[in-house]
């Protein structure tokens, strides 16, 4: 468990902490679909904890601020969450109560862990 809400490794189609798609990847940096190379290349990245925080923060420069405009009605956080499951061509769709639960859920957990351990 990384963070106390992701998990790591490869399943079914999508890698790493975040469960990266070679599409998603491939959208973050900008790679042309179906070269060889970017399977082994996505495979590492996503494995890689700081590749993988780029990746995503790649992804999220670029299709956030379409989304965002989208659905002003939402939080930034949860624009990001829907871009990020979703994808940029379905941010904009609406998240599902379990989808809701599990992102507030672990936020609230890591928010206890953090009060927890902070000195105040």
């Amino acid at each position: 468990m990384v963070m106390g809400c992701l998990s790591e490794g490869c399943v079914g189609n999508t890698c790493g902490m975040f469960r990266i798609t070679l599409g998603y990847w491939e959208a973050a940096h900008q790679r042309p679909s179906l070269i060889h190379n970017n399977v082994t290349e996505y495979e590492s990245c996503s494995n890689n904890v700081w590749c993988a925080v780029r990746t995503v923060q790649r992804y999220m420069r670029r299709y956030l601020p379409n989304v965002q405009t989208l659905r002003p009605d939402r939080l930034l956080c949860e624009n990001a969450l829907a871009l990020h499951k979703f994808g940029f061509r379905r941010g904009h769709h609406n998240l599902t109560d379990a989808n809701y639960y599990k992102l507030y859920s672990c936020l609230h957990r890591q928010a206890m862990r953090w009060l927890d351990t902070e000195r105040f």
